[in-house]
């Protein structure tokens, strides 16, 4: 993905201010809720609407950035080559690299590719790479769930206003099949996406129960990652909801591996080796898959010999 796209029409000076600015005035809403790793609706993620909305905060606010400013120039008089300029263009120009890193990995793995992508934003992109660093076959993995998780959402949200525009026009009968909501979308929704789920006549979405609620559709139970994946549904009330991407396997299995490290100096050379070290073994379905995935650093270029 090339910066430009990620930044949609915005410099990478007004960026700078707008990633400076966020830790220390009062942002919207929605900055909140993608900070906070909260699910964010397609409808509140106008990104322009939004820009222009922090950039009125920091004209507004610009009393208390120079305020800022001048509480670190103190800093910048003993570390001159490490002035707050250069530290957010610094900071700024990593979180793009890891961006365009990921758009890399996406690239030389389609396996992991869902047609729910192709409607992510500027934002999401953003904020699955606000992360110290991508480095391992894990981090680059679970990166992307996190982007297909956002592109559900997105998706979601105009399938819930179809199915909702639906139930209006049938006097509250459900559709027969997923494909009778298409022409209730917004002309975005095609049968590659719709596909993808399927009614559920049980009312039942296996792994979540919603209290006085039943789910009439829900996302088939094929996964492209069979480790770090999220699914979601649509109740006869007209929400979406969902399982999202869960990171503590992960975390189990790094603290297994510093267990094992510990006692005996090494890594572990295989997962019989480190399975008497986890933890809740429960929650680590593959736990052989987990640890290559952990000790594997990713390629960001095709193997040599490879198309």
């Amino acid at each position: 993905m090339n910066k430009s796209i990620v930044l949609v029409a915005l410099s990478i000076t007004s960026v700078a201010l707008i990633v400076s600015a966020l830790n220390f005035i009062q942002v919207s809403a929605v900055h909140r809720k993608i900070l906070a790793g909260e699910i964010v609706d397609a409808e509140d993620l106008n990104l322009d609407i939004e820009i222009e909305r922090l950039l009125s905060l920091i004209e507004v606010r610009e009393e208390e950035c120079t305020t800022l400013r001048e509480s670190i120039a103190p800093v910048e008089v003993l570390q001159p080559e490490l002035s707050s300029e250069t530290i957010g263009n610094s900071v700024l120009g990593a979180w793009l690299d890891r961006v365009d890193d990921l758009a890399v990995y996406l690239s030389l793995k389609e396996s992991l590719r869902i047609p729910e992508l192709d409607h992510l934003t500027a934002a999401d992109w953003l904020d699955v790479t606000k992360v110290e660093a991508l480095e391992t076959e894990a981090d680059y993995r679970i990166a992307l769930a996190k982007l297909r998780w956002a592109g559900k959402q997105n998706v979601g949200s105009k399938i819930r206003s179809a199915l909702v525009a639906y139930l209006d026009s049938s006097g509250g009968k459900l559709p027969i099949s997923p494909r009778d909501l298409i022409e209730f979308t917004d002309g975005t929704i095609g049968s590659n996406i719709i596909d993808r789920y399927r009614m559920s006549p049980s009312g039942i979405f296996p792994g979540l129960t919603i209290a006085n609620s039943k789910f009439v559709m829900i996302e088939k139970e094929e996964s492209v990652d069979g480790i770090w994946d999220s699914r979601i549904g649509f109740t006869d009330g007209g929400n979406v909801a969902g399982r999202p991407v869960v990171e503590f396997s992960k975390d189990l299995v790094l603290k297994a591996i510093e267990s094992f490290e510990s006692e005996h100096q090494r890594l572990p050379e295989n997962s019989d080796e480190l399975e008497p070290y986890v933890k809740k073994r429960e929650y680590v379905e593959d736990l052989s898959g987990i640890l290559e995935a952990l000790t594997t650093k990713a390629m960001l270029s095709p193997p040599e010999g490879g198309g």
